[in-house]
C-alpha cells in the first residue's frame, strides 16, 4: 500500500465561511456585542434544544462563568471527572474552590457516579462531568445524584457537540453545558466556546460574568467580570460550521464504526489495542476515536506505537490526561482508572473527508508495527 500522510485530524470549511467573514468584516462590526454573535448563540441553542445559549472565548472560560453563575464559590468543593485535560480542573480553581478527583470507568472513560459517592462531603457544591472524545457520562445517574446531594452539575462538554442520551442532544440537561470550538473540536471558530442552560438565571449571571460584569441593561457593573467574549468574525465562522455539522457526525460516525469492524476483523493480531465501548443509549460525537493499548508483557507498549505510526505519516496523540498524574492538583493515588488510561490511551486520525481505505492504511500499519 502507497505511503499516505494522515493527520490526526482537521478542520473542515469552505467558501460559506470565506462569505460570511467578509461580510462581517465590510460591516465595521467585529467585537462580541454585535448581532453575529447573538445570531449564533440563537442558532446554537436551536440546534442543541436549550433556552439560552452564552458564547464565550474559549470551553474554559465557559466552564469558569458557569461555575461562577451556579454559585460556586471560595471553599466549596467541585468534584471533577479526573481523565480530561487540565483546563476543567482549573476552572474550579480560578473561582478559588477547591477541585476533588474523580475516577472515571475503563470503558467508556467518563465519571465514576460510584467513586463520586465516596467523595461526597458538606462542601460539595458541584460536578463535573465530562463528555469523552465526544461520548456523554451516564447522564440518568448524574442527574440522580445531583438530585438527591442538592449538587450543581455543570458538564464539560468540550467534544460533546451532538452527542446524543436516550435520543436528547448534548447542550440540553441540567444545570449547563460547556462546549468548545477549538480545531480539534466538530466545528471549530479557531478559538471559542459556549454555555448552554434552560435555567434563565444561569444563563444572565453568565452572560454578565462573560461581559465585564455589566448588567442586563447594559447600564453598570454589579459583580467581578471577565472579557471572555467571542467576536463577530468567530461567531461567523461557528454560523457556518453549525450548518455543516449533521454531515460531519454522519461521516465521523461512520469512519467509527469501520475502524471498530476491521479491528474486530482483525482481533487475532489487534487484541492489544481495544476501542472505547459506546454503550447502547448513548451516541458518540466522535470527536475522536480513542483506543486502549495494552499488553502486559510489553511496557510502554502506547509510546512505541505512537513514535512508530508518527515515523510513517499518521498523526496520533496520547487520549488526554490524568489530573491526579498533573503536580498542579497532586493527588495520583486518588485515580488508578484515570491514570491508567493516561499512560495507556491513543487517539487515532478521525476527521471529515476521511477514507475507508485510509482507515485500512492505519490497520495495516497496526498490524506491521505488532510484527516488528
Amino acid at each position: 500500500m502507497t505511503k499516505r500522510v494522515l493527520p490526526l485530524g482537521k478542520p473542515y470549511f469552505d467558501d460559506c465561511e470565506l462569505r460570511r467573514i467578509e461580510a462581517v468584516l465590510k460591516s465595521g462590526c467585529w467585537a462580541g456585542t454585535c448581532q453575529e454573535v447573538k445570531k449564533f448563540e440563537d442558532k446554537f441553542a436551536h440546534y442543541v434544544g436549550t433556552m439560552y445559549s452564552v458564547a464565550c472565548s474559549s470551553c474554559t472560560t465557559a466552564l469558569h462563568a458557569a461555575l461562577l453563575s451556579v454559585g460556586v464559590k471560595r471553599g466549596d468543593e467541585v468534584m471533577v471527572a479526573a481523565f480530561t485535560h487540565p483546563a476543567t480542573g482549573f476552572a474550579v480553581a480560578y473561582c478559588q474552590a477547591k477541585p476533588v478527583l474523580i475516577d472515571v470507568d475503563l470503558d467508556t472513560y467518563t465519571i465514576s457516579v460510584e467513586h463520586a459517592r465516596k467523595n461526597i462531603t458538606s462542601k460539595t457544591k458541584a460536578i463535573i462531568p465530562v463528555y469523552a472524545f465526544g461520548l456523554p457520562p451516564d447522564v440518568g445517574a448524574i442527574l440522580e445524584f445531583s438530585e438527591k446531594y442538592d449538587i450543581r452539575v455543570v458538564w464539560d462538554a468540550a467534544t460533546g457537540l451532538g452527542a446524543e442520551y436516550k435520543g436528547r442532544n448534548a447542550g440540553s440537561f441540567p444545570d449547563c453545558e460547556c462546549f468548545s470550538f477549538y480545531p480539534t473540536k466538530n466545528i471549530a471558530t479557531g478559538e471559542g466556546g459556549m454555555i448552554t442552560t434552560d435555567n434563565e438565571e444561569i444563563a444572565e449571571k453568565a452572560r454578565s460574568v462573560v461581559d465585564f460584569g455589566v448588567t442586563k441593561q447594559r447600564k453598570k457593573f454589579d459583580r467581578l467580570g471577565y472579557n471572555y467574549r467571542l467576536s463577530s468574525i468567530q461567531a461567523a465562522i461557528g454560523i457556518c460550521q453549525l450548518e455543516k455539522l449533521p454531515k460531519i457526525l454522519k461521516a465521523k460516525r461512520e469512519l467509527a464504526v469501520y475502524y471498530k469492524r476491521r479491528l474486530a476483523e482483525e482481533i487475532s493480531s489487534l487484541y492489544w489495542i481495544r476501542p472505547q465501548i459506546e454503550p447502547v443509549e448513548m451516541k458518540s460525537a466522535w470527536q475522536r476515536f480513542v483506543c486502549i493499548v495494552h499488553h502486559k508483557d510489553k511496557p510502554n507498549l502506547r509510546n512505541k506505537l505512537m513514535e512508530y505510526l508518527q515515523n510513517n505519516g499518521i498523526g496520533c496523540t496520547i487520549g488526554t490526561f490524568s489530573l491526579a498524574s498533573q503536580p498542579f492538583f497532586r493527588n495520583e493515588k486518588c485515580c488508578p482508572n484515570a491514570n491508567f488510561l493516561y499512560n495507556n490511551t491513543i487517539a487515532l486520525p478521525l476527521y471529515y473527508g476521511m477514507k475507508e481505505e485510509d482507515v485500512d492504511y492505519v490497520i495495516e500499519k497496526l498490524q506491521i508495527f505488532w510484527r516488528l
